[in-house]
């Protein structure tokens, strides 16, 4: 164990601090000028997309306030959209999680690169659980697609499906990729 480790976190916050302040300067004014975090910056970013489908999309008189998601894992961006929804006052939007909720499926290294079978994985319970704790949102099960997308994204699901107002695609996958967009291509 190092001295680093030992010392308190508000003194190493201070010596981080100080270093970059008199050391690193550069750094530092990188750092002052640009602080950001993954969540600041996914909150921004679907929250400007989500603000475009509002005011182009007319309120939903133009465009509909639904949003679909491919390649859900953690939850994070799906909570990040509701949390977005809410904070614009779309009381209308509906939201829609497509995933295996097994991970990732056995891939071709070929056309997909290489990962490991399960990958990326949540269950669809832990899902629904993280989506109500970080949005208070109760999820309906119509509205978690679960499968993988070669099996469940049938002409029959798509014919059930609203059109598209906000696509957000978080897959890794080519096959996954060509099947999600064959199946949304009438949605949008």
């Amino acid at each position: 164990m190092n001295i680093k480790d030992k010392l308190p976190d508000k003194i190493k916050k201070f010596l981080k601090y100080f270093y970059y302040k008199f050391i690193d300067r550069f750094r530092y004014l990188s750092h002052k000028n640009y602080l950001f975090t993954d969540e600041n910056l996914k909150f921004t970013h679907i929250l400007e997309a989500l603000n475009y489908l509002r005011v182009a999309g007319n309120n939903g008189k133009v465009l509909p306030q639904t949003y679909f998601e491919f390649g859900c894992h953690s939850g994070r961006t799906f909570s990040t959209a509701v949390n977005a929804a809410k904070y614009l006052k779309m009381n209308n939007c509906k939201f829609f999680a497509f995933d295996s909720f097994k991970g990732l499926p056995q891939t071709d290294e070929i056309e997909d690169g290489i990962f490991n079978i399960g990958d990326f994985n949540t269950s669809k319970k832990d899902f629904i659980k993280i989506i109500k704790k970080n949005t208070n949102l109760k999820i309906d099960s119509y509205n978690v697609i679960d499968g993988f997308y070669d099996v469940s994204l049938t002409n029959d699901l798509q014919a059930k499906m609203p059109k598209v107002g906000l696509l957000h695609v978080d897959v890794d996958l080519y096959s996954s990729t060509r099947d999600l967009l064959k199946f949304v291509k009438p949605l949008l």
